[in-house]
């Protein structure tokens, strides 16, 4: 049997069976015990592997950076509204230092 690149959806490597290759068992990844023949190894190897550049200029991804970036700065205008140190101060400090964070995180990985 020919080695198989592991799923692009989860990363899953995906196991030998019945003369192909059988998806794991998975709550998250769409391909979720799937079955593939033998003979579509090279075109499951060969496909283009994404990049986040490639992602990022995605209309859907674009919208989801604005939406998330317009989020970060109204809760950091919520948090000037509330007095320093109280519950709902540090909670909407929290809430935008999370949203900026998952912002910064966005990079390209490492090949």
């Amino acid at each position: 049997m020919s080695e198989l690149r592991p799923c692009p959806l989860c990363s899953e490597h995906l196991w030998p069976c019945n003369e192909g290759f059988e998806h794991p068992a998975s709550d998250t990844c769409p391909l979720d015990n799937m079955w593939f023949p033998e003979r579509l190894v090279a075109a499951w190897n060969t496909r283009d592997t994404p990049t986040l550049s490639a992602a990022m200029g995605l209309p859907e991804v674009k919208a989801l950076v604005e939406a998330l970036e317009l989020a970060a700065n109204r809760l950091h205008r919520c948090a000037v509204d509330y007095d320093t140190g109280t519950l709902r101060f540090y909670e909407t400090c929290e809430w935008t230092d999370e949203a900026c964070a998952a912002l910064a995180a966005i990079k390209e990985p490492k090949t």
